[in-house]
């Protein structure tokens, strides 16, 4: 009996042995051309490559199963008897999106033959022109609400040493107070060499979706080890660490705290139909408060902070890249939630649309978290990496990483993998990898906000509160620019009051203090702050924080050139019945001969062609800042940049017939543009 238990297991394993299909066999797919440079319409032709075969399949031993189904709602489907030899299949889309190829090798019971005896893949067509939904109307303000939330509860920190793997770092668990109903709670190693005043980056480390389970432990993966930076990762929900108390008894508790009406973690749609009491509320706000501690440590080298995470994570890494902490790189993996109401039409198996079945259902509060509207708020000061996008990843399906990829301003990096699903099943990626990397759009050009701290507290929130005053009292004198003409609210008040405030004019001063052309384009574009009423004349000045704040190097005269003319452009578009009085960039620098006045009189004499005498009159008047030999008077700019009150008497003076020409019923000659003897001399030596 024995012999022939034997004698089984051997002929078993020789049969097992001789089978075409191992453990090690997979499917390698690829297109005729790169599978995201299609056209509407063309043929997609696909091969699916069979590797690692040991033998010749017998007849009939296996067959082929396919399907074709797409964002077109197309599908179709086939088996074919397994061969061995390659599988050819040509489809197309005529609109924009991608189409999704899936085959299964199946042995005679129907079943799955190996475990990676299989293809998962995408090609697109039309992907520059992927349709991109609104987003809410109040999507910056809302977010300036919460952030208002935040920064009521004053950064608070225990940390609570732990063992680690690496003597050159010291582990810590640590909870922060945070606004919400749980603090951030994580680990964090910090390198010992801070202690001898060495400086690091700063990184943040974020979690894929955790089902049920929440758990959060030393090791961790996200927590980088090798003592060359500070290194958080956060936990997504804010889960009491055992450190500080925690035991199995409250995670079970925190198991039915998340949930909400029968639904895991961030997936009831009554909950989220609120965007205050959506999950991701809090978990958004824990990333943005890490980033505010992680910038508290002396150890900080106040330069390179870093975001990074995958799925869920990365989902987070690129809030935190846009919620306006100075986040330099945001490393981003398979980012998890871009185009969440596309992804919510693929669960309704009516729409016939490649899914995987695994979406939180839609809702109008879900799009105050969707990746796509917060990708759009990258600055360009930031660089967005998305180290793998799955071309069979449906959970994360490659419209909605596509459509976030193509709003993106900033520099960007990303790889495309043909045939990866979400967990990255691709054996090998020799030639089934498609990077793509992309520079930032011209600064001076690009809509943004501005992410440094000293901007943090106030920008938006004055930006709201002017937008109130336009709403009650609709203006007919708009100023546009930066903190000079800011400062018409604080230093220049007087002449404002005594000329341009109340009627006729309604003026009002929407200068914000370091602007540059980027912030001044989003307000206009994104701030809409010259939506919703017909002004009359409006004032430009606007340049000189360009030249101040980036160096020659970075940034080119005729990128703020660039940038101030389409400024021009928005303006005549957004309010064709305004003349525009276009000031040339005020005077800035004791002489004429500083580096940066001469960057700025460069600027001016490009600015002078935007003017055509009628909608766009220039009005040079440096001359009435500056002495005879063109030198900045400290008594008229104390600081060389700002003017002192007489400065804005000065302004006001030569500004006020151009003013009054623009609110009357304009019979009469437009007043002749000025010239300023300034610029003459600024020539001559130009020259």
């Amino acid at each position: 009996m024995k012999s022939l238990i034997v004698s089984a297991v051997v002929l078993a394993s020789q049969i097992l042995f001789s089978a075409a299909i191992t453990d090690r066999t997979w499917i390698k797919g690829h297109t005729d051309k790169n599978p995201l440079e299609y056209k509407l319409g063309e043929k997609m032709n696909f091969t699916l490559e069979m590797k690692e075969l040991a033998g010749t399949p017998r007849e009939g031993e296996y067959t082929l199963k396919w399907t074709r189904t797409g964002d077109d709602g197309l599908s179709e489907e086939g088996t074919v008897p397994f061969t061995g030899k390659n599988f050819e299949y040509t489809t197309s889309i005529t609109k924009p999106g991608f189409v999704r190829i899936q085959a299964t090798i199946l042995d005679t019971k129907g079943k799955k033959a190996a475990k990676l005896a299989y293809f998962d893949g995408s090609a697109g067509a039309g992907l520059d022109a992927l349709p991109i939904d609104p987003e809410p109307e109040d999507f910056d303000a809302f977010w300036q609400r919460q952030y208002d939330r935040l920064d009521k509860v004053p950064i608070k920190a225990e940390l609570i040493e732990t063992k680690g793997s690496n003597e050159a770092v010291r582990i810590y668990a640590v909870s922060v107070t945070c606004a919400g109903l749980r603090p951030v709670t994580g680990y964090m190693a910090v390198p010992r060499a801070i202690d001898e005043g060495k400086k690091f980056p700063a990184k943040l480390g974020l979690h894929g979706y955790s089902g049920d389970s929440f758990k959060h432990g030393v090791p961790d993966p996200t927590v980088d080890m090798s003592g060359s930076c500070i290194s958080f990762s956060i936990n997504a929900h804010g889960l009491k660490l055992p450190e500080f108390g925690a035991t199995e008894a409250d995670r079970k508790a925190f198991y039915w705290e998340a949930r909400s009406n029968g639904h895991t973690y961030a997936f009831d749609p009554a909950q989220n139909e609120d965007p205050e009491t959506a999950y991701f509320n809090g978990m958004l706000l824990r990333v943005k408060r890490a980033l505010q501690y992680l910038k508290t440590l002396d150890g900080w080298n106040k330069r390179d902070l870093i975001a990074e995470g995958g799925s869920q994570g990365g989902m987070q890494a690129i809030w935190a890249g846009a919620c306006r902490e100075g986040v330099t790189i945001v490393r981003s993996n398979v980012p998890w939630n871009c185009d969440i109401k596309t992804n919510s039409l693929r669960s309704d198996k009516t729409n016939n649309l490649s899914s995987w079945g695994w979406y939180i259902k839609w809702t109008k509060g879900l799009a105050y978290y969707d990746v796509i509207n917060f990708a759009k708020r990258l600055p360009v000061s930031c660089r967005l990496e998305v180290p793998r996008a799955g071309l069979g990843d449906y959970i994360c399906p490659p419209m909605g990483i596509m459509k976030m990829w193509n709003v993106v301003r900033c520099p960007k990096k990303i790889t495309w993998v043909q045939g990866s699903e979400h967990g990255n099943n691709v054996p090998c990626f020799d030639g089934v990898e498609f990077p793509y990397e992309k520079d930032s759009e011209i600064r001076a050009l690009t809509p943004m906000v501005p992410d440094g701290a000293w901007a943090q507290s106030w920008w938006m929130k004055r930006h709201h509160e002017k937008m109130k005053l336009i709403e009650k009292d609709p203006p007919e004198v708009v100023f546009l620019g930066d903190s000079i003409t800011h400062l018409w609210d604080a230093t220049g008040s007087k002449p404002w009051k005594s000329l341009f405030e109340g009627k006729p004019y309604s003026a009002i001063s929407l200068g914000f203090s370091g602007d540059r052309t980027e912030q001044l384009i989003w307000r206009i574009v994104d701030g809409k702050e010259l939506d919703g009423y017909e002004a009359k004349a409006i004032v430009i000045m606007i340049g000189t924080n360009n030249t101040g704040h980036m160096p020659a190097n970075a940034e080119s005269p005729e990128d703020t050139f660039r940038g101030v003319s389409r400024i021009v452009a928005l303006v005549r578009a957004k309010q064709p019945k305004a003349t525009i009085i276009l000031h040339p960039i005020f005077p800035r620098g004791e002489k004429i001969t500083d580096s940066m006045r001469i960057r700025n009189d460069k600027i001016n004499r490009s600015m002078k062609a935007l003017a055509d005498g009628e909608t766009v009159i220039w009005c040079d008047i440096n001359d009435s800042f500056v002495d005879a030999d063109g030198n900045l008077p400290s008594a008229i700019f104390p600081d060389l940049l700002h003017p002192a009150e007489e400065g804005y008497v000065r302004w006001a003076a030569k500004i006020k017939p151009y003013i009054e020409w623009a609110v009357s019923d304009r019979t009469t000659k437009a007043p002749k543009q000025l010239y300023s003897k300034y610029m003459e001399k600024a020539d001559a030596m130009a020259k």
